[in-house]
């Protein structure tokens, strides 16, 4: 079978659901790199404008909130959400104002986070749950093609803000799905999460790209095990997973963010009101990993 990246997947399902009259913008999207190859082909697209911009975060974001809120549709490619903290006056500000307006428009992020660890303290900021909470934009974590395609799909289509967010060390390595050969598979309605596997002996709930990480521990640890995937770095909707850690009684939680604010400690209080054992495994920063250091596993 021939494999594709997370990028390529990104790449594909971007051209096929963006809007007519859709204005694309982003530094260097048709020229040299095209963002790591995000915006491969986009010169393609018919019905849209689409034009190189100059390395102005703060400015970009203000022409996508003004897209949003006179009812029209933008999309910005970025190229780390290390830079988009240049612009926190109007993903919180502006939006706030845009949401009060109840603006017909959409706006639509999609970037990477720096999850490399090799390149010093100004470039890894992997700590999506702090952007999405401080500024009620809906963020996703983009990883396998099931959640990608829905995730595109829905921030594209709907009025509102979207931030989408792929991992730069796993984002672009042409890897087969690993979890293509389930047949089951529950795809939450909003994207929220995905349900990869059934089984009764473990709950096994990966935040973000921690997925990537453990995936191969999982298969040979935990073979008959519920396994979740979060793409949604505040989910709320919790519902079926904890009717799984009822059932099996045994969860294991994974998240390798840098955040300080991870919503596996909000799960983790759900759960401690059933007889459950509960086992995580996450990244806690150090001064330390703010130096570039050579790119280690962060929780097994």
């Amino acid at each position: 079978m021939k494999s594709y990246s997370t990028k390529d997947y990104v790449n594909f399902y971007l051209k096929k659901f963006i809007k007519n009259k859709s204005l694309i913008f982003g530094q260097n999207i048709l020229a040299g790199s095209r963002v790591s190859g995000l915006s491969n082909g986009f010169e393609k697209i018919k019905n849209v404008s689409i034009f190189n911009t100059q390395n102005s975060e703060s400015s970009l974001v203000g022409l996508g909130m003004g897209a949003l809120i006179s009812g029209n549709s933008a999309l910005y490619i970025a190229k780390q959400l290390d830079f988009i903290l240049l612009s926190m006056d109007h993903l919180v500000n502006t939006y706030n104002s845009a949401i009060l307006q109840n603006s017909k428009g959409s706006f639509v992020i999609v970037t990477y986070i720096v999850d490399t660890d090799t390149e010093g303290p100004q470039s890894r900021l992997n700590c999506l749950s702090e952007f999405a909470s401080i500024s009620k934009i809906n963020c996703r974590y983009l990883i396998f093609k099931k959640d990608i395609e829905k995730n595109i799909n829905l921030a594209l289509k709907k009025k509102g803000m979207t931030i989408l967010c792929l991992s730069q060390q796993f984002g672009n390595k042409k890897k087969y799905d690993l979890f293509n050969d389930f047949k089951k598979i529950e795809l939450d309605k909003d994207g929220k999460y995905v349900r990869y596997k059934f089984g009764k002996k473990r709950t096994v709930v990966c935040y973000g790209f921690s997925i990537y990480e453990v995936d191969n521990f999982i298969k040979k640890k935990y073979p008959h095990s519920d396994l979740f995937i979060i793409t949604d770095p505040l989910n709320s909707n919790l519902n079926q997973i904890i009717r799984s850690a009822k059932m099996t009684k045994n969860v294991i939680l994974f998240d390798n963010s840098s955040s300080k604010n991870k919503h596996i400690y909000y799960l983790e209080n759900r759960l401690a009101k059933y007889k459950i054992l509960i086992e995580k495994k996450i990244f806690n920063e150090s001064i330390n990993d703010l130096r570039p250091n050579k790119f280690k596993n962060k929780i097994i």
